[in-house]
């Protein structure tokens, strides 16, 4: 989210806020007119909340479609993978037309949870819990929420992750506690036992935003309906005892997750056949690089859309619980059931085209952030950086005013990252051949994500800003993609 926000106020997309907010009136005509148009829009609406937006994702049917579609969705796979090396389409021919697979069958190949399952879970989302609350970090006020909350926050994630890491090693390899592919060995009961977290965690989300909220950044009870609200959430930021519980889901359990279940994929073909398929070592080493850069760059995402705007529901958690390990990271499932060389000269262009894609997406990113530190003052590409100047209200009639850069990255397109990220993500699929639809699952997730956010984030900036929003649009026409979209 290209939001840079210095003051009490919140930010979305392109923005960048370099004054305080203020309710002093002033005799400049300009000033006047965007203070007016300010306050002709709905504050509630301009924040981002999920309020009045119920048709998102397809209204209530959309959202409760999607919940069950998903845990379908992760079962179906597991069936194909154990049965038709990942094909979706010979196992929908198998069951659905030459009968060759029957319901029996499918029922038989889903897997039971474990003990050991549960115990590697709450392991591992126990040990991070410990880290985020009491690991030593930078302290970090987050963004003033709809309602004037500012959150503090420990930013240790990278740390957080290397302690994991150095732990995990010494016990498989030094003391052998563990098993290298402990993960890998146990990837059938953790898909049962991560779906029955994720969707409990939805419904007790649900319940504590509707009878113990955090704070006032919360839908009303009753505001849509029980299967929105649990698909959308109900809690901007739901904490408990000052613990952050959507940072904690977003960039521990599930970041972190979506690394260890990466390296279990490298372990555990390395046990298997005594190497590693160059395919499987090139998606790994593209997004172990995307990991660490978030867990790096946790303060930046602070100033996201995850963070600033979606609620902590269905959306979010189970995405984060479930989704993150099983299908963000279906390009190394799929080459342990289908192993692939590449020849040398797909290795080093789909290499160099994913390290490009990371460049710009971090050079971006950066780039707004020192046009944000440095309050539109720089020089972007060797000239003075362009910027239009919007005003906004707050929920209790403050008067804000922000700055929406027009140069460098964000002079080509408002979301210019979300190229970068889904140029990466096809970088990630791309080892993986083309034959199947499984491991593009995340390419295909991350075109949805971003393309629907984007036009999500639109219409926040369009409430938020008004006039000023269509104006900086004229300048910066193109959404995504340069000169197409």
């Amino acid at each position: 989210n290209n939001t840079n926000n210095t003051n009490n106020t919140n930010n979305t997309n392109n923005t960048n806020n370099t004054n305080n907010t203020n309710n002093t009136n002033t005799n400049n005509n300009k000033t006047n007119t965007n203070t007016n148009n300010a306050k002709s829009r709905d504050p509630m609406k301009a924040w981002g909340n999920w309020n009045g937006y119920s048709n998102d994702f397809g209204g209530t049917f959309g959202a409760i479609g999607i919940m069950v579609g998903c845990i379908i969705f992760q079962l179906y796979t597991w069936v194909a993978c154990q049965k038709y090396g990942c094909s979706y389409y010979d196992t929908t021919k198998a069951l659905f037309f030459t009968k060759e697979l029957n319901w029996q069958e499918v029922y038989e190949l889903i897997p039971s949870q474990s003990q050991e399952a549960w115990l590697l879970w709450f392991g591992f989302a126990g040990f991070q819990a410990f880290c985020m609350a009491f690991l030593p970090g930078r302290k970090m006020k987050g963004q003033p929420t709809p309602t004037g909350h500012v959150l503090t926050y420990n930013i240790n994630g990278l740390e957080a992750f290397i302690l994991q890491a150095i732990l995990m090693y010494l016990a498989a390899f030094q003391f052998n506690l563990i098993r290298p592919t402990i993960v890998y060995d146990n990837w059938g009961p953790l898909m049962i036992v991560t779906n029955i977290i994720g969707m409990s965690l939805v419904i007790l989300l649900y319940l504590k935003g509707l009878f113990f909220p955090t704070n006032s950044d919360t839908v009303e009870g009753g505001h849509h309906n029980i299967f929105y609200d649990m698909f959308a959430g109900m809690e901007l930021n739901p904490r408990i005892f000052n613990f952050d519980l959507k940072l904690y889901f977003i960039a521990r359990v599930g970041m972190i997750s979506w690394a260890i279940v990466d390296l279990s994929y490298v372990a555990a073909q390395y046990s298997r056949d005594g190497s590693i398929s160059n395919s499987l070592l090139l998606v790994t080493i593209l997004q172990l690089i995307y990991i660490i850069d978030l867990l790096y760059y946790e303060g930046w995402y602070l100033e996201t859309i995850d963070i600033m705007h979606d609620r902590l529901g269905f959306y979010l958690c189970y995405g984060v619980v479930v989704m993150i390990p099983y299908s963000y990271t279906s390009q190394g499932w799929f080459l342990m059931n289908n192993r692939i060389d590449l020849e040398s000269n797909q290795f080093w262009l789909i290499l160099i085209v994913g390290l490009i894609a990371y460049y710009l997406f971090r050079t971006s990113n950066n780039q707004r952030r020192e046009f944000r530190a440095k309050k539109g003052k720089m020089t972007i590409w060797g000239k003075p950086a362009k910027s239009i100047e919007a005003s906004y209200t707050t929920t209790d009639g403050k008067q804000g005013k922000s700055l929406l850069l027009a140069s460098g990255y964000w002079g080509l397109a408002r979301h210019f990252n979300y190229l970068a990220d889904l140029i990466q993500a096809f970088c990630y699929c791309a080892p993986c051949g083309f034959t199947h639809t499984m491991p593009w699952f995340y390419f295909f997730t991350m075109v949805y994500l971003l393309f629907t956010r984007a036009k999500r984030d639109n219409r926040r900036c369009s409430n938020k800003y008004g006039t000023d929003w269509n104006k900086y649009c004229k300048i910066v026409p193109y959404e995504i993609i340069p000169y197409i979209y």
